[in-house]
């Protein structure tokens, strides 16, 4: 398996509290980065912050569907003055700038 170094860096993954967003959020956290979990289900995400057991890796419950949900929850990590360098979006991609949301397609 290819070794990616990851450290110094932050990703979201969304669906990462399960199936295909889990495993990246796994990888992702192997290789060094900090995660950020966004799902819509709290009882997966609670599950998989246990097994996961990383103080590098947090949460947000977001539902990636919704335009407003997905800009307010970028608010929330930019206030905190969190760079992302990482985005996995399994359903939308979105291109971010340090700030706030550039472009956002259907992918």
């Amino acid at each position: 398996m290819n070794s990616y170094n990851l450290k110094g860096r932050r990703a979201i993954v969304t669906g990462g509290a399960q199936g295909f967003g889990f495993a990246i959020t796994k990888r992702f956290l192997e290789s060094g980065a900090e995660v950020i979990i966004w799902d819509i289900d709290q009882k997966a995400i609670d599950k998989a912050l246990k097994e996961l057991s990383s103080e590098k890796c947090s949460h947000q419950i977001v539902d990636v569907t919704n335009f407003d949900d997905i800009t307010k929850n970028i608010e929330k990590i930019t206030k905190e003055k969190i760079l992302i360098f990482l985005l996995i979006m399994l359903e939308w991609q979105v291109k971010i700038h340090k700030f706030g949301i550039i472009q956002m397609m259907n992918g």
